[in-house]
């Protein structure tokens, strides 16, 4: 047991010799008043400890609460830096495709949709009329009957 980095050694070399200064007929009053003081010493000091871990407590929830909003801001920082470099990325494609010879006319190009058979009446038109320009539509080929007939 230590008080104020007083150990009992040094607790009994001071009774002894205020037992000799004091001596033995107040020595117990002297001893009463100075318990006294030594548990008004402790008091205040636990009530000084109790105030500084509550301090303490409360800068660290500041520091977590602080440290919270410092990982989206290192993530945007990181986003930052991977963007930073897209542009050069760009413009180094860029003059890689300008160095590139032309593309070659597509083959659709030079062979136009065939005819779809024209509908004289879209309401007296039959249900095979409507299939032929489906087909037509969806594929971009005549019809079989077309390609069989020739016409």
């Amino acid at each position: 047991m230590e008080l104020f980095g007083i150990g009992i050694p040094e607790i009994g070399l001071v009774a002894l010799i205020a037992l000799v200064i004091v001596g033995p007929r107040r020595f117990p009053e002297v001893a009463r008043e100075v318990a006294r003081w030594i548990r008004s010493a402790r008091a205040l000091s636990d009530s000084v400890m109790v105030d500084v871990r509550a301090a303490v407590q409360e800068l660290e929830q500041e520091v977590t609460t602080a440290s919270d909003g410092v990982n989206p801001i290192r993530e945007l920082d990181a986003l930052r830096r991977e963007l930073t470099g897209i542009p050069q990325e760009v413009a180094s494609a860029a003059s890689a495709a300008a160095d590139l010879p032309p593309l070659a006319e597509s083959p659709s190009a030079e062979s136009p949709l065939p005819e779809s058979p024209a509908l004289e009446s879209p309401e007296t038109a039959s249900a095979a009329e409507w299939a032929a320009v489906a087909e037509i539509t969806d594929t971009g080929a005549a019809p079989a009957e077309q390609r069989q007939t020739g016409a």
